[in-house]
């Protein structure tokens, strides 16, 4: 899913090499100029990704400053958007997994269980793990990153169950599903936290980290960003 990115990355992370190799002493803005300000929007699946932006920001003497969409220069989000206006750049990788309370005992759910799980053909967790017990779905919304990116590719542009509850983040799924045995949904592993299980997908699903500008960066939003993909690199 990422492969058309690779080029505009591939590029980046040249120039910002090429630009340190070109530099001498600490990356850190020199103290008589003001720090450059950075306005970023980050979705709510992209967040645990905040981190690492404020580490490379504060390494370049820039600051990051969080803003709504129509007035950042950033956007960091998971996964490709349907239509890309302006540029992207990967700076990071999420697997997307299945969320299980820790006492389901399912070890392993197949794909086709999965698709069954979500479009509703299976509403009994019998099937699965031979337990008697309702299942019940969290999603997130299908237009924003993970909805989006786990109904076109796990259930091949369909959508969820009608029964199927909706999240608004993922700390009330993670909420939900620790509390309720009968429970699953899907998270990135970089928001699992401790208080669920994971089952991994039979079909991985890994998805782009991207962050998405209007224009060509330019000036220190060329070193975060390319600092981000290195902290990132496989």
């Amino acid at each position: 899913m990422v492969n058309k990115y690779r080029v505009v990355i591939v590029s980046l992370l040249a120039v910002w090499i090429i630009l340190q190799s070109a530099c001498s002493g600490s990356p850190a803005a020199s103290t008589d100029s003001l720090p450059e300000v950075v306005d970023v929007y980050a979705s709510q699946a992209a967040q645990p990704w905040l981190g690492d932006m404020f580490a490379c920001a504060d390494a370049y003497g820039a600051i990051i400053r969080l803003n709504d969409p129509a007035n950042a220069q950033v956007v960091l989000r998971v996964g490709e958007p349907n239509l890309l206006e302006g540029f992207a750049y990967q700076v990071g990788e999420e697997e997307i997994a299945l969320a299980v309370h820790p006492e389901n005992p399912a070890a392993f759910i197949s794909q086709a269980q999965v698709q069954g799980l979500f479009s509703g053909d299976i509403t009994n967790w019998l099937e699965v793990t031979g337990v008697e017990a309702p299942v019940q779905v969290w999603v997130f919304a299908p237009q924003g990153d993970l909805g989006e990116g786990f109904n076109s590719v796990v259930l091949g542009a369909g959508f969820p169950v009608s029964t199927a509850r909706l999240a608004a983040a993922g700390e009330e799924l993670r909420a939900e599903i620790a509390r309720d045995v009968n429970a699953i949904g899907y998270i990135g592993r970089r928001s699992a936290g401790t208080d669920i299980r994971l089952i991994p997908l039979e079909n991985p699903l890994l998805l782009p980290v991207l962050a998405i500008t209007s224009k060509p960066p330019d000036g220190v939003l060329v070193d975060v960003l390319g600092c981000m993909q290195q902290k990132n690199a496989p």
